[in-house]
């Protein structure tokens, strides 16, 4: 595409007010008109017409979080936390507490996000 305009603008490169005039033509064309990732576009058919499509990344979101959102995981960052407050020296550290209850209901937070953005009908 480049090279076409590069042609066209040598073409017209004596008159200015016709090489700016087509360059704005250009751009507005090109702005105009989405360009669109055929994964995205895949993915969005696959959800909304699939619903083993649904189930399986369903089953694979639920594996990812039983593995990285373990009770052992969130209790290990949580100790990370206190060590590096300790380590920087925090002496009101009263804000860790709400840290570890943060960190202790997460994981039902974000099973419930989930559930309900994998609950969504093949309308959407």
């Amino acid at each position: 595409m480049g090279l076409s305009i590069t042609a066209i603008f040598i073409c017209i490169q004596f008159s200015l007010p016709l090489s700016l005039g087509l360059l704005g033509a250009l751009s507005i064309v090109r702005f105009r008109t989405p360009v669109k990732e055929l994964r995205a576009i895949l993915l969005r058919r696959l959800w909304r017409g699939s619903p083993e499509f649904r189930r399986r990344v369903a089953s694979a979101l639920e594996e990812i979080l039983d593995h990285r959102l373990s009770d052992d995981f969130l209790a290990e960052r949580y100790a990370y936390y206190r060590r590096v407050a300790r380590g920087y020296g925090v002496e009101n550290d009263a804000y860790l507490d709400v840290t570890g209850e943060f960190l202790t209901r997460r994981k039902a937070v974000v099973r419930r996000q989930m559930k309900g953005l994998l609950a969504t009908s093949s309308s959407d």
